[in-house]
């Protein structure tokens, strides 16, 4: 049981790691952008080419 813990314990690491990741990269994109929709064009191009990667 306890190692089933562990696992799950670690399993929530590493996505926790992952959406800390994803945030920085937000946060990075709308500390270059001037207004919202510099960020809106920005996010959109990010989104476009990580969704080109996934294939």
């Amino acid at each position: 049981m306890e190692e089933r813990f562990m696992i799950l314990e670690e399993m929530l690491k590493i996505e926790t790691e992952q959406n800390l990741e994803v945030l920085r990269n937000w946060l990075v994109i709308a500390a270059k952008s001037d207004t919202m929709e510099a960020f809106l064009a920005e996010a959109e191009s990010v989104k476009g080419s990580q969704c080109g990667q996934k294939e």
